[in-house]
């Protein structure tokens, strides 16, 4: 998989994966081979490696470097996985960092607000502020 998620499979081309489990690439790549196959069937093999992981720094609990599962990695995900913050989400900022793009937000809000929690991808780092 490359560093933006993508996949490329002969007859099918790229396909965005980050975030989907394994049946789900396979069922993708099933669907993309149908008319160019007879009983079409993909075959996806996860491995295991640094390169899908994420880094939490700051004011979290137990900050580190976490390997995202094969369903995938949420920001809040990764804020639990690093124990929580060590201060109230209302006195939090996160900040998910994905190669020279940063956004920032109220952890509290990431909280209350489903689409703020976004799916991290393979070397995306999240610090936690206390603002």
């Amino acid at each position: 998989m490359s560093d933006d998620g993508n996949i490329n499979t002969p007859y099918v081309g790229n396909l965005q994966v980050a975030g989907m489990t394994v049946d789900q690439v396979r069922t993708r790549i099933a669907e993309g081979l149908y008319g160019e196959a007879v009983d079409t069937e993909g075959s996806v093999i996860l491995e295991k490696g640094g390169a899908q992981s994420v880094t939490v720094v700051g004011e979290a609990r137990a900050p580190g470097w976490f390997d995202i599962p094969a369903s995938g990695l949420r920001l809040l995900n990764a804020v639990a996985l690093a124990k929580g913050a060590t201060q109230a989400t209302h006195d939090m900022e996160v900040s998910p960092l994905r190669g020279s793009s940063v956004a920032r937000a109220r952890l509290d809000e990431v909280v209350s607000t489903g689409s703020a929690n976004v799916c991290l991808q393979s070397r995306d780092t999240v610090q936690l502020l206390h603002s």
